[in-house]
Order: structure tokens, then C-alpha cells, then sequence
């Protein structure tokens, strides 16, 4: 199926040749059945009271001030044990309830500060990490030349769980296409330090951030030398107080999230001190995010 580096035509070819198959790759190259098999990752339904909470939220911020909304949201999310409650108290403490239009005018550094952080920051909220913003190198393997700064990723102990990659609205199509490169990258490199520190069965998550949209990944390594981002949640980004209805299609996937970024935290304290996990077995290495340091492909051996 991995094509040779002169025929590649799209990111997925590219990624191919990195042991990362995506939906579209795999979509292309096997039987949808089998496509469904590979792709599965279970997605929380939110519960009654948590549609209920953000409703009266946006019900609540959209018809009166800012100082009053906040404070309404800020009562409420005290009340309740919740990714949507952290969520929204995340929201209540942003810039997004002082902007009744979205605006168009957005650099990068300001679009992730004002409409990304926060619904990061809410997922993530009441979980032991350390958290790393826009300009922290990312930890390579030894001998890794290029150097690698998501916009967010989350470590315990130096072993990162969850990465970020984040375009204004406005960014150009070429950047954006690296990004969908860079996020898949990140959550390989990711995976692949987990299982090398012994952390038994790890699930790594990503989130893509690009055209107003966020989608929600996840990956682990049942076979080897597979690596597949699983999209398992699509929801447009706020960008308004007025928008916040938006995050209704984000809290079954944010749930999910948080859910998967516990489970693996557990485990990363649970691991045996330097003994690789036996899926360390599995893994593959990692070449470059734009290319052109992956190997040509070998000649056809000489008949002899």
C-alpha cells in the first residue's frame, strides 16, 4: 500500500511512509469493514445535566451583560463535578464572553489564547500534568535532528500524553497541511516514548485546530508498525459569547478525552521503572515531518 516518495501525492501518502495511516489512506487502500474495525474509539454520551448546564449557560450569557453572565456561569459550574463544568469555568475566566461577533482579525497566538486555550485548559482541568504552551521544544528521540514545538502538549515525568496543533482561520493551506502532518507525528513520537518508558497499553490524544473546526484524535498501537489517528469528535470553535452553543457537539469528545488522558496518566504512574512495555516491540521510528529527510526508497535487489 506505501506508495514510493516519488508518487506522493498527499499528506497521507506521507504519513504512510512514517507507519501513520489515516482514514483517508486506509480508506483508500482496504475494505470499509476493515476500516471500521481499525478506527473504533468509543465516545462518551454526554449525560442530561450536562446539556442542561451549558444550555442555561449560553442561554444565560446571551441575554444579559458580562459581568452578569460570568458570574452566572461561575455560580453554576461551583455546583457541579464535571468536564462540562470545567469547561464552562474555563470559558467564564476567557475573552470569549466580552465578544458578542467573532472576530475576523485574529493571529494565531491570539485565536489559541482567546477561542482554543480555553476548552483545552476546561478538558484537562483536575488532571496531574504539566502543561506546555506554543514555544517548549518537545521531547525527541536521541539523535532526532529536527525540532518540534506544538502549540500545546501535556507530560507527566517527561512523557507527553496529549498534543495540539492550532491554525488562525485565516492561515494558508500549505501550513495548514503540515499541521495535519505535524498532529499525527506528535501523537506517534508520543506513543512511542510511552511504550519505550514501559507504560502498558497508552492511548495518546491529539487535537487539530484549523478552519474554525477541532478535531479530536486518539491512538494506541494494537499491531505492529500501525500507527492510526482515530478522529472521534468534530465541533466547531466558539468564538463569541453568542457561539458558546457550539461546544454541544464538543462534550461527548472532550469527555472522552479527559476519560482516555486519565486512564493513561494512571498508567504512567503505575509503570515499572525502565522496563519497555512488550508493545516496545511494535513500534517503528520516527523520520521528518516535511519529508525530506525520509529515505529514498531502496532499489529492487540485483537477481543474482
Amino acid at each position: 500500500m506505501v506508495k514510493q516518495q516519488c508518487t506522493l501525492q498527499s499528506a497521507a501518502d506521507l504519513l504512510s511512509l512514517n507507519f501513520i495511516f489515516t482514514k483517508a489512506f486506509l480508506d483508500d487502500n482496504l475494505p470499509s469493514e476493515i476500516v471500521a474495525s481499525l478506527s473504533q474509539q468509543p465516545v462518551s454520551t454526554p449525560g442530561s445535566e450536562d446539556v442542561e448546564l451549558l444550555l442555561s449557560c449560553c442561554l444565560h450569557v446571551g441575554t444579559t451583560d458580562y459581568q452578569q453572565g460570568r458570574a452566572f456561569i461561575k455560580d453554576r459550574t461551583a455546583r457541579q463535578d464535571s468536564v462540562t463544568s470545567d469547561i464552562m469555568s474555563a470559558y467564564a475566566s476567557s475573552g470569549v464572553l466580552r465578544n458578542r461577533v467573532s472576530n475576523l482579525d485574529f493571529n494565531e497566538n491570539t485565536y489559541i489564547e482567546l477561542s482554543v486555550k480555553p476548552f483545552v485548559t476546561g478538558t484537562f482541568a483536575q488532571l496531574d500534568f504539566q502543561e506546555h504552551w506554543t514555544i517548549d521544544p518537545f521531547p525527541v528521540p536521541a539523535g532526532y535532528e529536527e525540532r518540534l514545538c506544538p502549540d500545546f502538549y501535556g507530560e507527566k515525568d517527561g512523557l507527553p500524553f496529549v498534543v495540539l496543533e492550532v491554525k488562525a482561520p485565516d492561515a494558508d493551506q500549505e501550513d495548514c497541511d503540515i499541521d495535519v502532518r505535524k498532529v499525527a507525528l506528535l501523537m506517534k513520537l508520543s506513543l512511542n516514548r510511552l511504550l519505550e518508558a514501559g507504560v502498558k497499553d497508552p492511548v495518546v490524544i491529539g487535537l487539530l485546530v484549523q478552519d474554525r473546526t477541532c478535531e479530536v484524535f486518539s491512538m494506541d498501537l494494537t499491531y505492529e508498525a500501525i500507527y492510526i489517528p482515530k478522529v472521534f469528535g468534530t465541533f466547531e470553535v466558539p468564538e463569541s459569547r453568542l457561539q458558546l452553543p457550539l461546544l454541544l457537539n464538543a462534550l461527548g469528545p472532550l469527555t472522552t478525552a479527559r476519560e482516555i488522558a486519565s486512564n493513561t496518566l494512571t498508567k504512567i504512574a503505575d509503570r515499572p521503572r525502565r522496563v519497555p512495555s512488550e508493545k516496545s516491540l511494535l513500534i517503528r521510528p520516527s523520520f521528518y515531518l516535511h519529508g525530506v529527510k525520509i529515505p529514498e526508497p531502496l532499489t529492487p535487489a540485483v537477481a543474482l
